[in-house]
């Protein structure tokens, strides 16, 4: 149930404690009129001596024409006054005999002089000489205020946890219709908190006053609030993390740190809560002064609860989980208390003292819960007494300090149903309400039907706006004997509205401060509070000055309208916790330079000049950009990924000290999401407002920057009130992972870097810091190599390259006249789980060289290049990879002297100083050394040329296709040796390198549709280079394109030149060649030196893909496991005829997807038929004529440890397939066709038989399958394919060699 507070019953018990108790009771109870009594009789003794005194002494004559006729009201003996002449003090007016019975203090900002009087004799006496001052502005005895909560709020029946009040009952039960939709909040606004009374529809006023459509634009930032009330539960664990922190004050030390007039102000001050004097005749509390706990206190204060409940409102901490939620993200409460250490009495002399300190100390807002203290309903008919007006003036000298700062104060109308308007007109004073300054607020009350609540004061002239003050859920502070409870619930009055509206207001400042960092823009928000409210839902418009009820939402839009360009918004293009989609990700930006565009309006055309990494990850590594690789006439770029932790508006800050010959700064930018912040010309702080937490694209461009250039940048959150280093940067690479080019085979053939490089004379070919970035894997290269080991080569004056590749000078070809060299040296990575701990950093050292992941300048050398050519060293940020995925290194180098040239390239674990052994983790498919790689159990080979042929696509055209990927639908190898005869590894079989597609399948031109055509691909890996460097590939009509490794060496982009000097030695790198859209009858060529490149098994090497180990396919495609022994197996019965003609003497192209018209039975998935081995007859039935061509395929892996003869890592083994009765049989392995199938016979009279071996590493299993074709003549209706492969001088492969796939 909810619970309502009030102050009735609190009477009654002091009367009957009074009647029990006698004289001392009464003294306890009645501190004041025992105060009143003290005070006459001490009046009575000090006037017995001062007027003799002056009648012995005499006392000032006063003027009778500065007499002023001074009506006080009734109250303490104590006097605020304030002259217009500031340096009027008014002690000095007063005779010094006089003086010594009056404490006197000065109020700093409004020049307010507060005169306590000790007898109020004195204060009459002291009254002439006071008022004969003509400046004068106002003399008024102290008085008091009120926070007299609504007649329907009962605090007696909340702690009893019931409520009698029908009218309020009745609103209860609408509250979640009206404010929630039905069912508490819904969740469906952009941002939702996860605080429990605002979930469940207690806060309904949240919803009510939009403060959910308010938070779409702002989150709030450390806009200071300074709540003037009677303290607050310090405690309370909603308002402990919002409270304000003195950051220049030590707590507890006893000592006034910040020297501001205060100890150990911590969260703000306490400035009547202590007792400072005690009567000798009661012995109680007398006097009360100030301490540094505002804490309220449930002994003497019948209301103590009361600022605890209007904090919460104002900035209760939000989205912690707990009790209910503020209004404001990310405010900073400044606690003031104001109510006195006797009885809780608001006195304003203590007022004023709050409002100097908020001043002083830092507030945007004063939240102001009291007023005056009328009857119910009070209806005024006559003139108010003088003393109202004095009250006013001292109210509006107060507050006049705080409006010329542009510090808002939002007070509370008042509970007592008085119209104001009518108040004000008969010179009734009504403070702070009725104070006229364009910073005064006075807020009114309305229920949750948006009517005036029935206590609420108002006045269409006097209160501003209304604000929900019935049954408003809160935080509360409960002290039961002692016994403390931080607790929540609801309480009506204007108290409640006011609060309300500055939290709301609190925001509109969060996001207007932002633009400039200014947030002291009080009359702005006054402003926009009063002029963008809601369309009220009641019968009538309310009786306030707008009209209307607070709409925060509005109003914080129009704010957003208000700073127009100044605020850019957008949404994160990433989630909080959702990686970067890039392959590679580093800690800093990305930095190109670009020599197209406009270098004065921030335009960028055409790619960049250069581009690389700039490193800011830790202090070593700020923000301030302060060094260049190029300078005028380029417009630098500097990109990244920005993680903006929490919505609403952030700033960004740059600042330089740098200035063209005028004097003016050289122009920047900012762009958050592509979108370019307005820079405030004066601050340099640019806007923009965060719709969600995440990843942002972020960049900083800058024109023309010059050697003296400094650049600064500073970030402040939504929920800061300072700006601050970032380092959180983080540049990203291409989306996917570089990969390994599409004619690599799935082969994890070396780890090893391949290398190509030019000598230079640098007399005709000068290397500049521009020479770097023009290097790339299409460069015409004169040498290649290899080398393995990038750290451990010491440097050496004959190396060409020390630290990474030891080529003597005598080796690159003398007589050249080179001093110099360029080049680049090319490996990958593939991060797999448990491989290496991710992230990773470089450390290059050389004398010019860009190390590239991904084709991202991670690492860039170029400072030798502009000195004295001494390798210098540097260490990427750490570089976050994908797993699974092959990833490009590249490292360009252009070293101006070879006998100071060094490259060094070393990897180590970030976060560890343990360096990786580089050569163990990098994966080349691309290069090798075959023998040593089958050794290591990464491939198998065998020798030659592998013919990979793809049909074009519907379009009748062929552009690209990836080994990895697509499947060929024929696939050959040459040379094609003798039938019968023993192919050997070293074997001589040989042939060139021109055929047509007609020559090697017979009868494809045929049987070829019209508009089809077809792509091929030729690749095998060489240990040798063209002569002086010339390739030429026919026809040129086919588009062809040729790679060496891992450079183009022929075709559109390329160089069409190829390294002419291989210093491979016994290495081998990969050499591709493809056309597009060819027709079967054209002949394909690839000459070298005048004539076809010869075909041969020794210096050719096709490598053979498997499991040992780690194999390249398996490891980045995850698809394929080794099953149990067996062979799988399926068979296909072509509708009719052949498949689309498929010629005699090649199989695969049967199990593609162009056979899907084929019937297929027998799979082994779903019938569960296992073939043992391939030395068997396969039987099954048909379902064609018995006469129809069928075809089978088994797949597996090949073991070749089941033929191992003796303890060797790697063994040449033979195999031979045998085939009789009109069969023909393919054998593939890995991605190499072993056997090419024979023709069918016609006569089923003869036989075919190949042999040939294969250099396969022992403890491995090798992907394999086996196509055989069969016409047998069937008259039993069953089909039968005869498989029969075995290893020569071993015996036939049986379920032992296989297993399933």
């Amino acid at each position: 149930m909810n619970k309502i507070y009030s102050e009735k019953g609190i009477e009654d018990s002091t009367v009957l404690a009074a009647r029990s108790g006698g004289l001392i009771s009464w003294v306890r109870l009645h501190p004041r009129s025992t105060a009143a009594c003290v005070v006459a009789i001490l009046s009575i003794l000090v006037l017995s001596v001062a007027l003799p005194a002056c009648t012995i002494l005499g006392c000032p004559k006063k003027s009778p024409s500065q007499a002023t006729t001074m009506v006080l009201s009734p109250g303490p003996s104590r006097l605020l006054v304030h002259y217009l002449n500031t340096s009027v003090d008014a002690l000095d007016l007063i005779p010094a005999i006089l003086r010594q019975y009056i404490d006197f203090s000065r109020i700093n900002s409004s020049d307010i002089q507060i005169l306590n009087f000790q007898a109020e004799a004195i204060l009459q006496q002291a009254l002439t000489y006071l008022t004969s001052e003509e400046s004068l502005n106002f003399l008024t005895r102290d008085f008091n205020m009120s926070l007299v909560l609504p007649n329907n709020t009962n605090i007696q029946e909340l702690l009893s946890g019931g409520t009698t009040d029908t009218t309020l009952q009745s609103i209860l039960s609408q509250l979640s219709s009206i404010a929630s939709g039905g069912n508490g909040n819904d969740g469906s606004k952009m941002r939702v908190v996860n605080d429990p009374f605002y979930l469940n529809g207690s806060q309904y006023y949240i919803d009510l006053v939009n403060g959910t459509g308010a938070w779409e634009y702002t989150s709030g930032a450390p806009v200071v609030v300074a709540i003037i009330d009677v303290g607050i539960d310090m405690g309370h664990p909603d308002l402990v993390p919002s409270l304000w922190v003195n950051s220049g004050e030590i707590p507890d030390n006893g000592i006034d740190d910040d020297n501001n007039g205060f100890v150990d102000d911590l969260n703000g001050y306490n400035f009547a809560g202590q007792c400072t004097g005690y009567s000798n005749v009661t012995g109680m509390c007398s006097q009360c002064g100030g301490n540094s706990i505002p804490s309220s206190d449930s002994s003497v204060d019948p209301e103590y609860y009361h600022g605890t409940h209007v904090a919460g409102l104002a900035g209760g901490t939000q989205d912690n989980g707990i009790g209910i939620t503020g209004l404001a993200f990310g405010i900073k409460l400044m606690i003031l208390r104001v109510s006195d250490c006797m009885t809780g009495a608001i006195q304003a002399s203590v007022v004023f003292q709050a409002y100097d300190y908020a001043l002083k100390m830092g507030a945007h807002i004063i939240s102001c819960s009291f007023g005056a203290s009328y009857a119910y309903g009070f209806t005024p008919s006559t003139l108010a007494p003088s003393y109202h007006a004095q009250w006013t003036a001292a109210y509006v000298s107060a507050l006049r300090p705080l409006s010329e700062k542009g510090i808002l104060a939002v007070v509370s109308a008042g509970n007592e149903a008085i119209d104001m308007d009518l108040l004000s007109s008969l010179g009734y004073s009504y403070c702070p309400c009725l104070v006229n300054l364009s910073n005064v607020l006075c807020v009114g009350g309305t229920d949750p039907e948006d009517n005036l609540a029935s206590f609420s004061n108002f006045g269409v002239e006097t209160v501003q706006i209304g604000s929900p003050a019935v049954q408003i859920y809160s935080t509360l502070y409960q002290n039961s004997s002692g016994v403390i409870s931080h607790t929540y619930g609801p309480l009506n009055g204007t108290s409640m509205a006011a609060p309300i509206v500055s939290g709301s207001a609190a925001m509109m400042l969060s996001l207007l401060g932002a633009a400039d960092g200014n947030y002291y823009k009080g009359q702005q928000v006054y402003s926009l509070i009063e002029n963008y409210h809601s369309a009220v839902n009641g019968p009538s418009p309310l009786p306030f000055h707008s009209r209307a009820r607070l709409d925060a939402g509005a109003a914080i839009y129009q704010a957003s309208i208000q700073l127009g360009a100044a605020l850019t918004q957008g949404a994160a293009i990433y989630g909080l916790t959702s990686p970067p989609a890039s392959s590679v990700t580093f800690s800093g930006m990305l930095e190109s330079y670009y020599t197209s565009g406009g270098l004065y309006n921030s335009t960028i055309l055409g790619p960049p000049l250069d581009t690389t990494l700039r490193n800011i990850s830790s202090p070593n590594y700020p923000p301030s950009f302060s060094t260049f690789k190029y300078y005028k006439g380029v417009l630098v770029s500097l990109k990244s990924l920005l993680l903006l932790t929490q919505p609403g508006v952030w700033s960004f800050q740059i600042s330089t000290t740098t200035t063209t010959a005028t004097g003016t700064a050289l122009p920047f930018w900012l762009l958050v999401n592509g979108q370019q912040l307005l820079l405030n010309s004066t601050t340099q702080v640019a806007l923009f407002m965060a719709q969600n937490p995440g990843w942002y694209s972020f960049e900083i461009r800058i024109s023309s920057p010059s050697p003296s250039s400094r650049y600064s940048l500073a970030l402040k959150s939504p929920s800061s009130n300072k700006f601050s280093t970032y380092y959180g940067f983080l540049a990203e690479g291409p989306l996917a992972a570089v990969g390994l080019p599409d004619y690599a085979q799935n082969a994890n053939l070396s780890n090893v870097w391949q290398v190509f490089y030019n000598p230079l004379n640098i007399t005709t070919q000068p290397i500049s810091i521009s020479t770097l970035s023009t290097i790339t894997t299409a460069t015409a290269f004169h040498f290649a190599t290899a080398t393995q080991d990038t750290t451990n080569i010491p440097t050496q004056a004959s190396s060409l390259l020390s630290g990474g590749i030891s080529i003597s000078t005598s080796s690159i070809g003398k007589p050249l006249a080179a001093t110099a060299a360029l080049g680049l040296m090319q490996t990958f990575l593939i991060p797999t789980p448990g491989s290496w701990r991710n992230p990773l950093s470089f450390t290059v050292t050389c004398t010019g060289c860009q190390l590239l992941v991904d084709g991202v300048v991670v690492v860039d050398i170029y400072e030798p290049l502009l000195s004295d050519g001494i390798a210098i060293s540097k260490t990427s940020p750490c570089l976050a990879l994908t797993i699974n995925q092959a990833h490009s290194l590249v490292l360009r180098f252009a070293s101006p002297s070879l006998s100071q040239a060094v490259l060094k390239v070393q990897c180590m674990m970030c976060g560890s100083a343990l360096q990786l052994d580089l050569h163990k983790i990098i994966y080349n498919p691309l290069i090798w050394q075959p023998e040593a790689s089958v050794a290591s159990g990464n491939s198998a080979f065998i020798g030659g040329l592998q013919v990979d042929v793809y049909r074009s696509t519907t379009n009748g055209t062929m552009t690209s296709f990836a080994a990895q990927s697509t499947r060929a639908i024929y696939k050959v190898r040459l040379p094609t040796c003798p039938s019968m005869t023993e192919e050997t590894i070293n074997g001589t079989c040989s042939g060139t390198w021109s055929f047509s597609l007609e020559s090697l399948l017979p009868g494809i031109t045929a049987g070829t549709p019209v508009g089809v055509t077809y792509g091929v691909r030729c690749w095998t890996t060489w240990n040798q280079g063209f002569t002086n460097g010339v390739i030429a590939v026919t026809p040129t009509a086919g588009n062809p394109v040729a790679y060496l490794g891992g450079i183009q060496i022929y075709g559109s982009g390329g160089s069409n030149l190829a390294p002419s000097t291989t210093l491979l030695g016994n290495m081998y790198q990969m050499l591709v060649v493809d056309w597009f859209d060819l027709n079967p009858d054209t002949v394909l060529s690839v000459q070298n030196n005048g004539g076809p490149l010869p075909i041969d098994l020794v210096n050719m090497r096709l490598p053979i893909g498997g499991l040992a180990n780690v194999s390249g396919y398996d490891l980045m495609n995850a698809t394929v496991v080794v099953g149990k022994p067996g062979a799988s197996t399926a068979s296909t019965f072509p509708p009719e005829g052949d498949i689309f003609a498929l010629v005699d003497n090649d199989l695969s192209r049967a199990f593609t997807a162009e056979s899907a018209a084929a019937a297929a039975v027998n799979v082994n998935g779903s019938s569960n038929i296992v073939l043992p081995g391939l030395d068997v007859m396969y039987s099954y039935p048909s379902l064609q004529s018995p006469t129809q061509l069928h075809y089978t395929i088994a797949n597996g892996f090949f073991l070749p440890s089941a033929f191992s003869s003796g303890n060797n890592l790697s063994e040449a083994v033979t195999i031979q397939v045998f085939d009789t009765d009109q069969s023909s049989t393919m054998l593939v392995m890995g991605n190499v066709t072993l056997r090419n199938a024979p023709l069918l016979s016609a006569t089923g009279s003869n036989y075919s038989v190949s042999t040939f071996q294969v250099f396969c590493p022992v403890a491995a299993f090798l992907r394999a399958y086996a196509i055989c074709k069969t016409s047998t003549i069937d008259y039993n209706n069953i089909a039968t394919t005869t498989f029969n492969v075995s290893t020569v001088s071993v015996g036939p492969w049986s379920a032992q060699q296989w297993s399933q796939s």
